[in-house]
């Protein structure tokens, strides 16, 4: 398969996670900032993402890129008061990675 071939799975297989459209997921999209992907979903979903496409997640840390599923924690307030969000405690999970990752069989560290 090639990249562009590749990138289109991708994409489809994220649209069909989420519900939202590949017209709209471009290969700067990040799951969590852009998505809102995050906790099991996003854990569901990297999972899908890895069988479907045989990616090794050896290397890859899930709490650089989402949060765990909790309720609302006294830390989470906290970060609200101090003026940060989620979004800057998290790396970037593009699209883009994605495709790179299902081209390469595993995440680079």
């Amino acid at each position: 398969m090639d990249e562009s071939s590749i990138a289109d799975e991708v994409k489809q297989c994220i649209a069909g996670f989420t519900g939202i459209s590949t017209e709209i997921l471009k290969d700067e999209t990040s799951l969590f900032h852009d998505l809102g992907m995050d906790g099991d979903d996003a854990h569901d979903f990297m999972q899908e993402f890895a069988s479907r496409f045989q990616v090794d997640l050896t290397h890859f840390v899930f709490s650089d890129y989402f949060g765990a599923e909790t309720a609302i924690h006294p830390l989470t307030l906290l970060t609200g008061v101090l003026g940060l969000s989620a979004a800057q405690q998290f790396k970037r999970l593009e699209i883009k990675c994605l495709i790179k990752a299902a081209m390469q069989g595993h995440f680079l560290r």
